[in-house]
């Protein structure tokens, strides 16, 4: 298996990108309590409307803009680190065995139809009814040409 590179790379990038972007949002803006259950709600009905961040002094701000960037470096660290399944593409020749499978059990293959796999190219003579087989499929080199 290979990790995803080229094209696809930069999209999976800025994917990684716009999330530790929102993930930076969410815990500098999130509130710095403990459990809900400590949280007591009348202060924060008393100030409706107000912002619950505006007590926070510039030094207690900027340490949680310090702190929410490290907690987000560390989450990317830890995406970069740990590849997901889904990043993980299959290989050159994992891609061409899948295709040949796919085309070799194609239904709506016809008598005289030329399949290209990595195997080769082949003339199909079976019928587009029954099951396939590998007898189904000449070599396209064993095929007499007509005129």
């Amino acid at each position: 298996m290979v990790v995803a590179s080229g094209r696809g790379a930069s999209t999976v990038w800025r994917s990684n990108v716009t999330l530790i972007a929102a993930v930076c949002c969410w815990l500098v803006a999130a509130p710095q309590y403990g459990d809900a259950e400590d949280l007591d709600a009348a202060p924060l009905q008393a100030e409706a409307g107000k912002d619950p961040l505006a007590h926070l002094s510039r030094e207690q701000w900027q340490e949680r803009v310090r702190e929410a960037k490290r907690r987000a470096q560390d989450i990317a660290t830890q995406i970069r680190s740990q590849p997901s399944p889904e990043l993980i593409l299959p290989t050159l020749e994992e891609e061409q065995r899948i295709a040949s499978e796919r085309v070799l059990n194609d239904v709506t293959l016809e008598r005289g139809d030329i399949v290209v796999t990595d195997k080769g190219s082949f003339v199909f003579k079976g019928s587009g009814t029954e099951p396939r087989k590998p007898a189904d499929f000449v070599p396209l080199a064993e095929v007499p040409i007509r005129n």
